[in-house]
């Protein structure tokens, strides 16, 4: 059967990376229901604001499909174990330099436009688990399966060639980009996630190329889970009623506004697209196992 649908799957690259992303973003967001159920969450303000033990099991749920998604990679003739060594990290972070000039600022720009005597003081716990769930939550299982499978499935068919490989990158990322639509269901606002769609894809192209330069899916794992815990951070450093007045502020928010995150994610395109320039072949047969 596996033999069947990988060489539909070298046929139709982009379909099959649709589906199975699709797929995999639909069971996650059946996971988010489940948990906003369970927990009495019936909006998006308090999603927005997570308590410990309903991001520690969201957390557990990402861990879970990220097993899936390796399963799926070896399966799908993809996975490596080189993927998931540590190889090149300080290489990794000198290329991703305009990542960490991002997270400061992003959680420079927040800290200071905050109110007088809004931080408070959290718990141990709380802060452990907003602080890993960037990290072994959403950066293993976006990355897994964005430059883990969807990228490589892609790069099967189309990374032979300079053009190819840049090809590859960028489709990748926008069937990543264009899967957050299923965010609509839990924002209930169609503005913030096209604004998310953009955003997500123009950051991808720099997570590609990053994991092409450097090997290893810990980098863009880091920098990932880095970028996010700049701003989620203040989930359970601010005191509940600024945190409200600051989810009120977003959903009132104009086009404008809206649309600032694309503007920000605009550069992390630029220099991705940058850092491409110098992939080689030989650095994507490097990253492919040999198909069976």
């Amino acid at each position: 059967m596996w033999r069947k649908i990988n060489n539909f799957t070298h046929a139709h690259s982009i379909i099959v990376t649709l589906i199975v992303s699709t797929l995999i973003m639909a069971l996650l967001m059946g996971i988010t229901l489940i948990l906003m159920h369970t927990y009495g969450m019936t909006d998006v303000t308090s999603l927005a604001v997570p308590t410990p033990s309903f991001l520690t099991l969201f957390t557990f749920g990402q861990v879970v499909l990220s097993a899936i998604i390796i399963f799926l990679m070896k399966k799908m003739q993809v996975f490596k174990i080189s993927d998931f060594q540590f190889r090149n990290i300080g290489k990794g972070c000198l290329l991703g330099w305009f990542n960490f000039i991002f997270a400061v600022g992003a959680f420079s720009l927040t800290f200071f436009a905050l109110p007088e005597n809004s931080l408070i003081t959290p718990s141990p716990f709380a802060l452990i688990v907003t602080v890993l769930h960037p990290f072994l939550g959403t950066g293993v299982f976006e990355e897994v399966l964005v430059r883990g499978l969807i990228l490589k499935i892609l790069l099967l068919t189309m990374g032979d060639t300079k053009r190819g490989i840049i090809k590859a990158c960028l489709i990748s990322s926008a069937i990543f980009g264009v899967v957050h639509i299923v965010n609509v269901i839990v924002v209930g606002e169609f503005l913030p996630v096209i604004a998310q769609v953009i955003y997500a894809t123009f950051i991808g192209v720099f997570y590609a190329a990053l994991f092409l330069r450097t090997k290893t899916l810990w980098i863009p794992i880091l920098l990932h889970g880095l970028t996010n815990v700049s701003t989620q951070i203040f989930n359970v450093l601010l005191s509940p009623d600024v945190l409200q007045d600051l989810m009120q502020n977003q959903t009132d928010q104009s086009v404008i506004d809206a649309f600032m995150p694309v503007v920000f994610s605009i550069p992390f395109l630029i220099v991705g697209l940058i850092l491409l320039r110098k992939v080689k072949a030989e650095d994507v047969e490097y990253i492919m196992p040999e198909r069976t």
